[in-house]
């Protein structure tokens, strides 16, 4: 076995999940939340959930067998929208990962979302690089979403599928 460097954007999200006194043995998310937040904050989900759905069944009708799935969060980390496989949507209800549930690197700490929100830039995470246990069988890719105006990042996109092992998890 040759030795890997931590990367330094996991390492930074580690030590911050650490701070924020997240169980790196919490094997799933946090319960699910209701809706919270300003109307206009919900009138952006509303729009993100509007937009990225159809780009979501174009991807999955693409690759309608392979085992993989999309997530799509707002800005705070709040899953919006999840897509995909149906054994991948199991084994995602498992832990949580569920439209309401809270993705936030407090809550959850190192997963691609949150690297994304924090690095602004396309990111990926594979295994035990994920903080918590719950999602240590996961390889993901993530990106941002930003607003076409601000350039603000409004959300983010995530595919994942729920074994490292699986052949086109680094595709």
């Amino acid at each position: 076995h040759s030795k890997r460097a931590v990367r330094p954007a996991i390492l930074s999200s580690w030590q911050r999940s650490r701070d924020y006194g997240v169980d790196p043995s919490r094997k799933q998310l946090p319960p699910r939340a209701g809706e919270v937040g300003s109307p206009e904050l919900h009138s952006q989900n509303t729009t993100l959930i509007e937009v990225c759905s159809p780009y979501f069944d174009t991807v999955l009708k693409a690759w309608p067998e392979e085992e993989f799935g999309l997530v799509l969060s707002d800005n705070s980390g709040r899953v919006l929208l999840v897509a995909g496989h149906d054994t991948v949507l199991e084994r995602s209800a498992e832990i949580n990962v569920l439209p309401g549930a809270i993705m936030a690197e407090e809550h959850i700490g190192t997963a691609v979302a949150n690297l994304v929100l924090s690095e602004g830039c396309a990111e990926y995470v594979i295994g035990p690089e994920h903080y918590c246990k719950a999602f240590h069988n996961w390889a993901s890719l993530g990106a941002p979403i930003h607003d076409p105006t601000s350039r603000d990042i409004i959300g983010t996109v995530v595919a994942g599928m729920n074994t490292i092992t699986h052949p086109h998890a680094m595709e």
